[in-house]
């Protein structure tokens, strides 16, 4: 699947699911599914257990990442949950509660990063 990550980082996303089994996951930045997103659902599929929350703000960008997993690996839905929404105001609407991991894949702008924070 297309994405940014480079092997070793992917691996180490995937064995960190793998390793903390977690129920609640959030992640700012989807992009088209294949980096980040891809490594975190296939440990929560694989787990058998949990839900990744993604956010993308790029309506062209979460088309292609909702038409990837409906396509390609339909038996990781149960495991993702994709909007097309900004993290921070998808996350204060939702209130997300006894979240395990986070993990931040956003935009390169600092300002907006401490807002988050």
């Amino acid at each position: 699947m297309t994405g940014h990550l480079h092997p070793p980082e992917r691996k180490l996303l995937n064995d960190t699911i793998l390793e903390i089994k977690p129920t609640l996951c959030l992640e700012c930045g989807t992009w088209a599914g294949g980096g980040s997103t891809f490594s975190i659902v296939s440990g929560l599929h694989a787990n058998n257990k949990g839900i990744l929350h993604t956010f993308e703000v790029n309506k062209g960008l979460h088309n292609m990442a909702v038409k990837t997993y409906q396509t390609e690996v339909p038996e990781m839905l149960p495991f993702i949950k994709l909007y097309l929404e900004d993290f921070y105001d998808g996350v204060i609407l939702r209130d997300f509660q006894n979240v395990d991991f986070c993990f931040f894949d956003g935009p390169e702008d600092s300002e907006y990063s401490m807002k988050i924070l």
